[in-house]
């Protein structure tokens, strides 16, 4: 914990749903926390602040929350997918990790855009990274070699082991 006072002058002003500065209030109280080193608190009111949070700024603050975000995304997803796991996803979650792989795609990064599918079990932002890059083949042999190092799940090698298959015989019926 942060030692930081529960009735702190920030938190009622985004609690407040009447309160037409909500957002930015969020915004604020999330940098606060942070550079006080409470993370998991900057990171809830960062998701309260929706819009005004630009995850394109290149600042240690807005990687930090994104960071914290996608990791939280990625339990979320293993525990989802590889557990059984009926628990529901934080919508604004699912919406910082949409930007920044749109973010990736944006920006021509494709290994990190398939590093996070990978890692997600967002099999429909692997096959988008792969095939908007443009050396398909070699992002299908990166796939793979990321899958088969660092994911440790069967399953998931097994799907990006399938998808190269798949794009093995288009390439092949295109000859």
């Amino acid at each position: 914990s942060s030692g930081i006072n529960a009735e702190w002058p920030l938190r009622p002003g985004y609690e407040d749903e009447s309160f037409q500065q909500r957002e930015l209030s969020a915004l604020v109280a999330s940098k606060v926390y942070y550079h006080l080193g409470a993370y998991d608190e900057a990171l809830h009111y960062a998701l309260g602040a929706s819009s005004l949070l630009n995850i394109n700024e290149s600042s240690e603050y807005v990687e930090t929350v994104v960071a914290r975000a996608i990791d939280r995304y990625i339990d979320h997803r293993v525990s989802l997918i590889d557990n059984g796991s009926n628990d529901a996803l934080d919508e604004r979650l699912e919406a910082i990790v949409e930007k920044m792989f749109q973010r990736c795609f944006d920006d021509g990064r494709y290994k990190q855009a398939v590093g996070i599918a990978l890692e997600t079990r967002r099999y429909d932002m692997l096959e988008s990274a792969i095939m908007k890059s443009d050396d398909v083949a070699s992002m299908l042999s990166y796939s793979l070699h990321i899958a088969m190092t660092l994911i440790q799940k069967r399953a998931v090698r097994n799907t990006v082991e399938g998808e190269r298959e798949r794009e093995r015989e288009r390439e092949r019926e295109r000859e």
